[in-house]
């Protein structure tokens, strides 16, 4: 039956997911496998977002799905990962804003932290998911946190994630920087060294006033 938990959120498939829970709630719960061999593991929540994240789902479709799995009595505050990871984590770091907002919305932790000791404001900085940064601050996010694994804090992450992502993700991140210095992020003062002449739109987000 889990298998067709897992088609039902590939197809986007809302009524057909209800369907499934309504006969067995467990299902809710139960984990979806998926790549190679099934290696991984996931609860459906944390599967629709690796799903939008893949490009099966909108975030619309995203959210609808969320939805009717917080509806059948799925625990937003559990964390169901050796390292730590909520499913406001995994929406943060996949990409899935509508379902992170959702989250946020239903009053879940936000200073939890899971992979890298990073938290759901490092993943929203480095994805440049702008009123995802906004919300978290709004519901007492520490801006200044810094992760275990790089000591680094949502503003370094989300330089990090300029460099790293394609330039059609990566134009996402100035707003984000935008909104942390709005949140009252620290500015350290080297912080456009290393920048060079196709950073200009960062540059401008972190040197600006905003």
């Amino acid at each position: 039956m889990i298998a067709r938990v897992r088609a039902a959120i590939d197809t986007a498939d809302l009524e057909a997911l209800r369907s499934l829970i309504a006969a067995e709630p467990e299902l809710a719960e139960a984990d979806v496998h998926f790549g190679e061999g099934g290696k991984n593991r996931v609860p459906p929540l944390h599967y629709v977002c690796d799903a939008a994240f893949e490009g099966k789902l909108d975030q619309g479709q995203a959210l609808e799905l969320a939805d009717a799995l917080l509806a059948a009595g799925v625990d937003p505050e559990r964390a169901y990962a050796k390292s730590g990871d909520t499913f406001l984590i995994a929406a943060a770091s996949l990409g899935v804003e509508s379902v992170a907002l959702r989250l946020v919305e239903r009053g879940v932790d936000v200073t939890g932290r899971g992979l890298f000791g990073a938290t759901a404001l490092h993943w929203a900085a480095h994805m440049g998911l702008a009123r995802l940064v906004e919300a978290l601050i709004a519901a007492g996010a520490d801006l200044d946190q810094r992760d275990d694994r790089y000591e680094g804090t949502p503003l370094h992450w989300a330089l990090h994630g300029w460099t790293e992502h394609r330039a059609s993700q990566r134009d996402r991140v100035p707003a984000a920087v935008r909104a942390l210095l709005r949140g009252g992020a620290r500015l350290p003062a080297d912080i456009c060294n290393g920048l060079g002449p196709g950073d200009d739109e960062l540059r401008r987000a972190l040197t600006e006033p905003v």
